[in-house]
């Protein structure tokens, strides 16, 4: 009986998790989200205070993969595929990376990084209960 309640409750969840029509309204917002962020992100930045202050190497890796994660999402979201949830939610960290990379080095003083912080922060979070790791049924 505990078997079968048990069976009963994991397919509930599973069709929960597998909501297409979920999914197809995540894959029209999602973009919009990432465009609105990182779009106003450079639009409002601030004038550097050092424009030449040494990045660390680990910001630089962290900055090409990120723009790497950019170019992926574009691709996953013209293909409409899944997997581009989890590289969103991978950029969104990287993008939390790079604003602690900004504070670091003294890019630009004041609370820049804390914005830039708390747009990837939000990015991250929409990306990520979205994405489905290590489920294979389907493209």
């Amino acid at each position: 009986m505990a078997v079968t309640e048990d069976r009963i409750l994991e397919d509930r969840v599973t069709e929960r998790r597998h909501d297409p029509d979920a999914e197809r309204a995540w894959m029209r917002r999602l973009p919009i989200a990432w465009v609105a962020g990182v779009g106003s992100l450079m639009l409002f930045e601030p004038t550097p205070t050092n424009p030449n202050a040494h990045e660390p190497a680990w910001a630089v890796v962290a900055f090409f993969a990120f723009l790497s994660a950019l170019a992926l999402m574009t691709i996953g979201f013209a293909r409409k595929a899944r997997w581009v949830f989890g590289v969103s939610g991978a950029a969104g960290v990287l993008g939390m990376m790079l604003s602690y990379a900004c504070m670091d080095s003294g890019h630009h003083l004041g609370a820049w990084w804390l914005i830039e912080l708390g747009t990837f922060a939000a990015l991250t979070t929409l990306s990520i209960p979205r994405a489905r790791f290590g489920d294979r049924r389907s493209p």
